[in-house]
């Protein structure tokens, strides 16, 4: 009884993690071609500069112009300015520096070029938790909104979901299979930080393209009442059940890859200590 439990639960969080993966890697893609990470970077050092300016007028001038100057140049550092994801401190230090035509010793700077600096030193980490926090925010709306299409599109239901797979072992075993691959090959302490690995993005879609061969969704399934139910007993009800499946489902994939990775380890490990149990049971007997 509890083998046959944990295998329908390795199987539907083998669905679930291959949707958070999807999710991923539409996420990806739309942040790239968005730019939001450069937006984001925008942004805040936008709002940093004028934070300062207000606060300490007397910088303004030095760090205003550093970050304008950075953002205003088509290239930076070799690479497109819009294509940047991040800004190091020692990079708006040396524009500092320059600007005023002065060497690294803060010394030879000028007194409102010097409190800049020390402002930057004791400010940046701010900055650069506000930027973490902004895009990772935004990337969490769009898992959501993701998430919800795709178990729309699909019909992805979580009562429908686990009857089919407590009625199907094979789709069951499928399922598993694929599981257990994702997890030998994956990289736990990765999922353990909550961030899955980043890569580039068509890599991952041909990946992905291969994989949902396996699950066979099809997009907007007619031969079932998968949405709105017109006919039979309780059609309300049923309506109401769909789109509380789908909803489930939605917040369990928005959970994100590294949770479902982290679940099917756990799970697969109680598996085999269940099996152990077993073995040592029948030895024993």
């Amino acid at each position: 009884m509890l083998w046959d439990i944990l295998g329908i639960l390795i199987a539907f969080a083998s669905v679930m993690l291959f949707f958070s993966l999807m999710v991923t890697t539409l996420a990806q893609g739309i942040q790239q071609v968005a730019q939001q990470r450069y937006r984001v970077l925008r942004q805040q050092l936008t709002d940093f500069a004028s934070q300062i300016g207000q606060e300490f007028p007397h910088t303004q001038a030095f760090l205003a112009q550093a970050i304008g100057q950075m953002l205003d140049e088509n290239s930076f550092n070799g690479r497109l300015v819009k294509e940047v994801a991040h800004v190091g401190k020692e990079e708006i230090r040396s524009r500092i520096v320059r600007i005023c035509d002065g060497t690294a010793e803060d010394q030879t700077l000028p007194e409102g070029a010097t409190t800049s600096l020390q402002l930057l030193d004791e400010l940046f980490p701010k900055l650069e938790t506000a930027m973490r926090h902004q895009f990772k925010a935004w990337m969490d709306r769009m898992a959501v909104v993701l998430a919800f299409t795709l178990a729309l599109v699909f019909h992805l239901n979580a009562f429908d979901l686990l009857r089919s797979i407590s009625a199907n072992p094979e789709v069951a075993a499928a399922y598993s299979q694929y599981g257990a691959e994702q997890v030998a090959a994956g990289d736990i302490d990765t999922a353990r930080a909550g961030e899955p690995e980043v890569q580039e993005f068509n890599t991952v879609t041909k990946v992905v393209a291969q994989e949902f061969a396996i699950f066979q969704f099809t997009p907007f399934p007619q031969d079932c009442d998968c949405y709105l139910v017109t006919d039979g007993p309780n059609p309300v009800l049923r309506t109401l059940g769909n789109l509380l499946g789908i909803l489930i489902s939605t917040l369990l994939i928005s959970l994100g890859a590294p949770f479902w990775f982290r679940t099917l380890h756990n799970l697969f490990r109680i598996r085999e200590q269940v099996v152990g149990v077993d073995s040592g049971s029948r030895s024993a007997g």
